[in-house]
């Protein structure tokens, strides 16, 4: 895993949370029961919403990337609200690269939503970091614990998948 801190400018971090708050009312939302594998739920009974993020702000994020990350040919970029009870079971990306940017300003261990994966020797855990990015380029396996039902907040996470070249 690569592990990088302050990946986007402030102007990009608050264009995402203007870009949430806006479209919470909108019809752009789906949900990751009726989309993820059965094996990505094991053990978590709450759901992740999702929406992709397109145009300008797009590729303001993957500019913000591009110095940190391998090069790739398609780029997919979504915005993540996990909820109370969910997570993400064990599981890997596929054969892409796998990216975790972390967008809430405050966030307590004790809430979950802590991402873990096995390095090949042991396994290792992160709480998230506001604007910390988490990048995946050798395939290993990850998960996220499941977010405390006493969370005082949602998780928010940019999650980007390179295809690589």
């Amino acid at each position: 895993m690569i592990i990088k801190y302050g990946v986007l400018t402030e102007e990009v971090l608050l264009n995402c949370e203007n870009f949430l708050e806006n479209s919470l009312g909108e019809n752009v939302w789906a949900v990751s029961e009726l989309f993820w594998d059965d094996s990505l739920k094991v053990g978590d009974t709450g759901n992740v919403t999702m929406t992709n993020l397109e145009g300008n702000l797009k590729q303001s994020v993957l500019e913000c990337l591009e110095c940190h990350v391998l090069p790739y040919q398609e780029a997919e970029v979504q915005l993540y609200v996990w909820h109370k009870n969910s997570g993400i079971s064990m599981h890997d990306d596929n054969g892409r690269y796998g990216c975790t940017i972390y967008l809430n300003r405050e966030w307590d261990i004790n809430w979950g939503g802590i991402f873990i994966w096995d390095d090949g020797e042991e396994l290792r855990a992160l709480n998230p970091t506001y604007n910390m990015m988490v990048l995946n380029t050798e395939n290993e396996d990850h998960m996220v614990t499941t977010v405390s039902p006493f969370a005082d907040d949602f998780r928010y996470t940019l999650q980007i998948w390179f295809t690589p070249v």
